[in-house]
């Protein structure tokens, strides 16, 4: 069969499971566009070309059998040879969904008892998506729940971490799917019963296809992100290309060990049963065996992570105390370097490291000067962050972040508090509307200055430095370079 076989069609089928009367008005609509279904798959369904005409449709639903039984059982071939008698032919069938059809308008409908047909929808949804909506949902707020505790007092993690934006994105966008399905059967089920039991008819599905396109679109939607994400597009800065593509094989590794282990015990006639529980276990053995390769690739020192995205970095061996130790060392461009500041000369032994990390919303840039301690120097280091709001609105939150004590929690009591320090500084001569220089816990002022600009928060610490303060000319460059000069 041809790729491009102009008699074959395949659509995602955008309905709910229990939708039995949405699915079959779709394909009845297709029968009339001239295209006839041919197989239901998990997630295709194929058509196959015919002559434009009317054909009636019907979902039932079977619920002993299963999608990896490896013959169809006796009782639900008895059923197919009861529906085709009754000149319902089989179009198609997956797991417990049934799809029959016939040409006949006016046929006697497969199932005539409104109670049985309701009982058999709700036996079949819970036992195939009742349970896995449920453990999805479960997950999905599990997450969310982990999320906000974490970045409730730490906005800035959050808007600098574009996977985690992204994550919280579709676990949203899941939780919200899973939340809305599960209410709307549970709605329809009640009336459903209600109707078959007082007036003896059968309560139409309602179709929300609208969940299903937003689901997929947002899905689509994520891959291209990731990829944008990845390569540093559109205001991201440059994700961590081997750690995404080990992401995206696990998962691939780990869905095609999953599949492919229930498919070849299928056919080999295993039973559901067992099927189930073998490639449960093949699963997890495939998800250890994958993080115990990715543990051992990243400490075996085939690659470093840290000096991921550096230009130049090296790791440096040295010895100390007789035993060898490896110090990464950085050689990265930075905005403003303590040599900007005193005047002097490059010195070749300090380490110069910049990180940018962000998302369109808010940009990180984290740069160190130092001297690496086996060089044993006394010479003045530098460490600055500089945040880079990229929305207005965000600008007020940004920054109550910086005025939140950090609260130390032991077994859910208060065991210490340690103050955020920041106290209001003269702000003249760092070009700033506001400055605020670290207190620490006795009242005495540090090294560490927080610069507040128009769309810049600047953290910067002196450290190494004459206990004097910062001169004005110094002030005034960290204005100039961090506050509103270029950063990369």
């Amino acid at each position: 069969m041809s790729l491009f076989d102009r008699t074959i069609k395949r659509e995602i089928p955008l309905f709910s499971y229990y939708d039995f009367s949405g699915m079959a008005r779709h394909l009845e609509e297709m029968t009339r566009r001239g295209w006839q279904l041919e197989n239901i798959g998990g997630r295709f369904w194929r058509y196959r070309r015919c002559p434009p005409t009317e054909m009636r449709y019907a979902v039932v639903y079977f619920e002993k059998a299963s999608d990896l039984d490896t013959t169809p059982l006796q009782e639900q071939q008895d059923f197919w040879e009861m529906c085709r008698t009754a000149g319902w032919e089989l179009a198609a069938s997956r797991g417990v969904m049934q799809i029959f059809r016939n040409p006949d308008p006016h046929a006697i409908p497969i199932e005539t008892d409104p109670v049985v047909q309701v009982e058999n929808i709700r036996a079949s949804m819970k036992k195939t998506h009742n349970l896995s909506f449920a453990v999805l949902l479960f997950c999905v707020l599990a997450q969310l729940l982990l999320a906000v505790r974490r970045y409730a007092n730490d906005l800035k993690s959050l808007l600098v971490s574009p996977l985690d934006l992204l994550n919280l994105m579709i676990y949203a966008v899941l939780g919200l799917y899973c939340a809305s399905e599960l209410f709307s059967y549970f709605r329809w089920l009640r009336k459903a019963r209600a109707a078959a039991r007082e007036e003896g008819t059968l309560l139409p599905s309602k179709s929300s296809r609208w969940r299903q396109a937003t689901l997929l679109a947002f899905c689509f939607l994520w891959i291209p992100l990731l990829l944008v994400y990845a390569f540093g597009l559109l205001g991201f800065s440059r994700g961590n290309l081997w750690g995404i593509l080990f992401g995206l094989a696990y998962v691939a590794v780990l869905l095609g060990a999953v599949r492919g282990s229930q498919y070849l015990m299928k056919r080999g006639g295993v039973s559901p049963v067992t099927n189930r529980i073998l490639s449960g276990v093949i699963g997890a053995a495939a998800c250890f065996a994958l993080l115990f390769g990715m543990v051992k690739i990243v400490t075996s020192g085939i690659f470093s992570l840290s000096l991921q995205g550096h230009t130049n970095a090296e790791p440096v061996s040295y010895t100390l105390g007789g035993q060898t130790y490896t110090y990464d060392f950085y050689r990265d461009a930075l905005p403003l370097t303590v040599e900007d500041l005193t005047g002097g000369a490059p010195d070749p032994d300090y380490s110069r490291r910049l990180d940018i990390n962000g998302s369109p919303l808010l940009r990180q840039y984290d740069a160190r000067q130092v001297i690496p301690y086996y060089l044993d120097a006394d010479a003045p280091e530098l460490y600055y962050t500089v945040w880079e709001v990229g929305a207005d609105f965000l600008y007020a939150p940004v920054k109550k972040t910086f005025f939140r004590d950090e609260v130390y929690n032991i077994r859910g009591q208060v065991d210490f508090v340690i103050p955020h320090g920041w106290e209001l500084t003269d702000a003249a001569p760092w070009g700033a509307p506001e400055a605020y220089q670290r207190h620490d816990e006795d009242g005495n002022p540090t090294g560490a200055y927080l610069l507040c600009y128009e769309n810049r928060f600047v953290e910067i610490r002196f450290d190494g430095w004459d206990t004097a303060p910062p001169t004005a000319a110094q002030a005034a460059l960290v204005g100039r370079v961090l506050g509103t000069g270029a950063l990369s």
